[in-house]
């Protein structure tokens, strides 16, 4: 008759096969008898007790070519064998595994000592037993050789008769229902392997007083000791998660009430949920015992049933760490119980054992992770302790100094100096040097300090006082640098209207300023809203009358600098206030700390709008070096941009991963030989990108992280080479800054544990213009300084790394970095909501790297539908280019979880949705075909009409520099940049290179002509942005 299993033979079944080999679903139980018994005694009390229960001769047999074997327990009697005493040692002699060989037995008995046996070692396979029936079947072996009668235990077939009384809905229920309050696998360690094995333990001791409130504890609760231990690490998952919901494995035998002894497989691996609230401890650990009691209940499910109701692919588990709280007289409980993970964790009752993989997990990691659930159990016995669960502390007194450490920053700089003040001791030092290069235009540093007096002297008889603001838009050039220069000597920020934002949002930039005077170009103008507070930038006649000496205005460090913009939750960006003093902190720190001398030079490309290119202008003007001035959207060739930086023997320059990334795969790279630093800034760097800048270039890579509202950058790490690690670090805390990983009351929390960073130091800003509810929410009074300081909570989710490095995980709300500028998603919903059609939006980011954009998931109003190209249009009409979405997804409803929330993992892929899919006009002729052939590689189409937009079909700069590379390649032609820019389509590209063939000459840049084709450029502000992700 073939045995039926329980859920526990079926998953050591299911293991057994996938991986025939393997030992690890084999168990062994000990006993050291009370008085040696003759082997003779033994071998007839086993025989007797097998012929009571013959459910042990249960053999595999497989049937014709299955590979699946029938279980029979019509086997011969399971082996007994005698192993001689060796020299007194109680070590178990080696023996083969037990496999799942047709008609072999599925255990073996065998007596250390002879002729009298002093040790019994029970082997088993988990398919046949577990290690609380060996155990019973063990204690039965030697009472029967001590004399007594060989009777039956409990037998298997009991138990499928109480199982058949069971309403199996109801456990799908409860199942379903506490999988509905999971997003997904919940691992507590980074690295995701099939097959780890836990090897190496470590054991954390209990104060003896500690132990005897733990027991009072446990009494209180009404459960076993061991189940303090799942409690304790509970609250050290979730808390080291991030405090999310977790799932936890639990090993735990699910026997029922009435068959404590049954023979078979009863222990399983359980998943168990935990929600992570504010809770009463008392009422959360009560509520957790109740949660445990349901969930061994209604345990009675295989893995494979599990991983159905909880919509997880057959194979993949929902946590990495085990709890055992199998209960065992006799010792530890043997047996894995399915589970292959690299943590387990199990109580002794006077220690707590952590057994780990330390091909996963270091000996150190491992440690600080038990001594924190330690430290939690002590917060537990603690019977004083009346806070809620998240305020039990997860540190002991060391790991609370270690955590402190990298925070001593403290470092001498200017604090009576602005920036301007900076830059006038260089003009005093070296009045007839070069300090500012603008393709063949200078000025040396007489020049740009009179022409900005002169203007700042204006300025001031415009009203401009300090802290004024005064707006400022222009391309790139000499005057741009001046008029920075000039606002801060009449002692007001500037606050940047870059012309190549849309319109909509310069309007509201405008009005939200409401700036006293707007500096800006003449060819600009008409890009403003129309008023009397307009200066022409590159008008200087209109101020040449006014003095050349320094204006006087009483400007301190704690006056405003400049105002930068960035995404705001509320469907608007909202403008950070930066002062002095804190830019000055900053760039002091990069002059000390990185070598650029006078003369030298660094190059100023980033968007003004950004403020990576407040450091790009003055860290070499503070220095007497050169700060040379990129024209408007020359990365776009790189070739060209190559130029700029080995023309003019550029020592430094920054760049976001992405761009990084394109610039490095240009063939001339390997000429900037002059630079030396390498910033990168804006979101995570790729170890692939590390390694790659490493093999080409000899300069230093800098990885810098921060935020706007901290200026500029507040940790940094510079790149090793050769260094063998599974991420780029973002870096320790810069001078006189200090950054911490706290949880959602702002306390500390241990290294490796997943929280929000807090930045604070000196380079802290004054806030948002205009929001003081904002500021009041995200500047927060520091815990750890003195009286009067802050800390800005950066919503960034980061580790805090033993050697004080920051490791970036993500975001903790909405936002998002899109190739390095930061994005509030809500933002893009508002926008999208407002577009005509439109009944309702969701916006999520996809992709990586070069190839990151945003899917927008758009519900239509009734009646109407949803046209790809019209919102394009329209988003491109209100926000910058890297806020308009690459695929927009077109849905009837959302779909919805069981919790009534939309269910993200039944959304379509964005990747199929990247364009409106148009592709009625096809290339003809060799040109055409070519370019398509290019534009569809690189943006993963199968196909594109030759009058599509470069962006409406998913493009970016980041490609646009990579379709240009290829052009010129291919066709062995140099193109003007006006002529690439103006190139928007297939069709014009195409007309452009046969032209360009024909005529087989060259022809300059028109900078002029730079802004006729901004759609196709416009997205430069992507690789432009200093914006910080680490």
């Amino acid at each position: 008759m073939e045995t039926t299993l329980t859920p526990g033979q079926h998953d050591a079944l299911v293991d057994s096969l996938l991986r025939p080999d393997d030992p690890i679903r084999n168990g062994a139980v000990h006993r050291i008898l009370a008085s040696p018994t003759s082997t003779a005694a033994v071998d007839a009390a086993w025989r007797h007790v097998v012929a009571a229960n013959p459910y042990l001769t249960t053999t595999p047999v497989r049937h014709g070519s299955s590979t699946v074997p029938e279980l029979t327990p019509t086997g011969p009697v399971p082996e007994f064998v005698v192993h001689p005493t060796d020299g007194g040692s109680t070590d178990t002699p080696a023996r083969p595994s037990i496999t799942l060989t047709d008609g072999r037995p599925l255990c073996r008995l065998r007596g250390i000592g002879s002729p009298r046996v002093r040790r019994l070692v029970l082997e088993y396979h988990e398919v046949l037993l577990d290690s609380h029936a060996a155990h019973a079947l063990l204690a039965e072996v030697i009472r029967v050789a001590d004399g007594g009668a060989a009777e039956p235990l409990p037998a298997i077939g009991d138990y499928f008769g109480w199982y058949a009384e069971q309403d199996q809905s109801r456990v799908d229920t409860f199942w379903q229902q506490r999988f509905s309050l999971l997003d997904g696998a919940t691992p507590l360690l980074d690295e995701a392997r099939r097959e780890p094995r836990p090897t190496a333990r470590l054991r954390h001791g209990l104060a003896s007083e500690a132990q005897d409130r733990l027991r009072d504890l446990a009494h209180r609760l009404g459960v076993p000791e061991q189940w303090l231990a799942l409690l304790a690490w509970s609250v050290i998952v979730c808390r080291f998660r991030g405090g999310e919901s977790s799932a936890i494995g639990v090993l735990a035998d699910v026997r029922p009430d009435g068959l404590p002894s049954v023979l078979g497989n009863f222990e399983l691996v359980l998943p168990h949920v935990v929600e992570f609230d504010s809770a009463p401890t008392e009422d959360w650990l009560r509520r957790q015992v109740t949660e445990i009691r349901e969930l061994i209940h209604h345990g009675h499910l295989s893995s494979a049933r599990r991983n159905d109701l909880s919509g997880t692919e057959r194979g993949t588990t929902l946590f990495d760490s085990v709890v055992d709280l199998r209960s065992d007289p006799h010792g530890s409980p043997s047996g894995q119980g399915g589970a292959a993970v690299p943590l387990r964790v199990r109580s002794t009752g006077d220690s707590l054992l952590l057994d780990h993989d330390p091909t996963m997990i270091t000996t150190d990691q491992a440690d600080r992770l038990l001594r924190c659930t330690v430290a939690v159990l002590s917060g537990l016995a603690d019977g004083h302790h009346s806070g809620d669960i998240r305020s039990l502390s997860l540190l002991d007194d060391q790991q609370a100094v270690d955590l402190g450490r990298h925070n001593a920053t403290a470092a001498d700089y200017p604090t009576d100096r602005c920036l301007h003040q900076l830059v006038e001791a260089q003009v005093d030092q070296r009045p007839d040097e070069v300090a500012l290069v603008y393709e063949n235009n200078t000025l040396t540093y007489r020049e740009l300090d009179e022409r900005a007096n002169r203007l700042a002297h204006e300025l001031i008889a415009r009203g401009v006082r300090p802290d004024s603001i005064v707006g400022l838009c222009s391309e790139p050039s000499l005057e741009l640098c001046v008029g920075i220069l000039a606002i801060h000597k009449a002692g007001a920020g500037y606050a940047p209207l870059d012309p190549f934002f849309p319109e909509e949002r310069l309007s509201y930039l405008f009005g939200d300023l409401n700036c006293s005077v707007v500096l800006c170009q003449r060819s600009q103008l008409d890009r403003l809203p129309s008023g009397g507070r307009t200066l022409v930038l590159d008008e200087p006649e209109q101020w040449a009358a006014r003095p050349a000496h320094r204006p006087a205005p009483a400007v301190a460090p704690d006056n405003l600098a400049y105002v930068m913009y960035t995404s705001g939750s509320t469907g608007r960006p909202k403008g950070v206030l930066i002062e002095h003093g804190g830019a000055v902190n900053f760039l002091w720190w990069m002059r000390q700390r990185f070598e650029l001398g006078p003369g030298e030079a660094a190059l100023q490309w980033t968007a003004y709008s950004f403020d990576a290119a407040v450091w790009e202008l003055f860290w070499p003007l503070v220095v007497g070096g050169r700060a040379v001035i990129a024209p408007a959207k020359i990365h776009l060739d790189l070739e060209r941009f190559i130029d700029l930086i080995t023309d003019n023997e550029v020592v430094t320059l920054h760049f976001v991963p992405a761009m990084l990334q394109t610039f490095l795969s240009a063939p001339k790279v390997s000429r900037c030989t002059t630079l030396r630093h390498v910033f990168v800034s804006g979101e995570p760097v790729p170890v692939s990108l590390m390694d790659r800048f490493h093999e080409l270039l000899s300069a230093d890579l800098i990885n810098l992280y921060g935020v706007t509202e901290v200026s500029i950058d507040s940790t940094y790490y510079v790149c090793e080479r050769d260094a063998d690690f599974a991420f780029v670090r973002s870096g320790t805390p810069l001078s006189n800054t200090q950054t911490y990983v706290l949880d959602e009351s702002l306390r500390r929390l241990p290294f490796g544990a997943r929280g929000e960073v807090f930045i604070g130091g000196d380079s802290v800003t004054r806030g948002y213009l205009g929001r003081r509810g904002l500021t009041a929410e995200r500047f927060v009074p520091d815990p750890f300084g003195p009286p009067g300081r802050r800390l800005y909570r950066t919503g960034d989710v980061a580790q805090l790394l033993p050697d004080g490095h920051l490791r970036f995980l993500g975001r903790s709300d909405h936002q998002v970095k899109i190739r390095g500028i930061r994005v509030e998603l809500l933002e893009v919903a508002g926008e999208l909501n407002d577009c005509p059609g439109v009944r309702e939006s969701l916006v999520v980011a996809f992709g990586e790297g070069s190839e990151r954009g945003l899917a927008a998931y758009v519900v239509a109003e009734t009646g109407t539908e949803i046209d790809p190209d019209q919102i394009r249009r329209f988003m491109g009409g209100r926000v910058p280019p890297y806020m308009v979405p690459n695929a927009i997804i077109a849905l009837p409803e959302f779909p919805l979880n069981n919790n009534g929330k939309i269910d993200r993992k039944a959304l379509p892929a964005p990747n199929e949705h990247r364009s409106s899919a148009r592709h009625d006009k096809k290339p003809v002729g060799r040109v055409q075909l070519t370019i398509a052939e290019i534009w569809c590689r690189l943006l993963e189409l199968p196909q594109v009409s030759v009058d599509q937009e470069f962006f409406a079909v998913g493009g970016n700069s980041l490609l646009a520099t990579q379709v240009i590379a290829d052009v010129r390649r291919v066709f062995d032609i140099n193109l003007p940049l006006r002529e690439w820019l103006e190139a928007s389509t297939i069709e014009q590209l195409a007309a452009a290179v046969e032209r360009r063939l024909a005529e087989g000459s060259d022809q300059d840049v028109s900078n002029a002509a730079l802004q006729l084709l901004d759609e196709l450029s416009a997205d430069a502000e992507l690789v432009e942005s200093d914006v910080r992700a680490g």
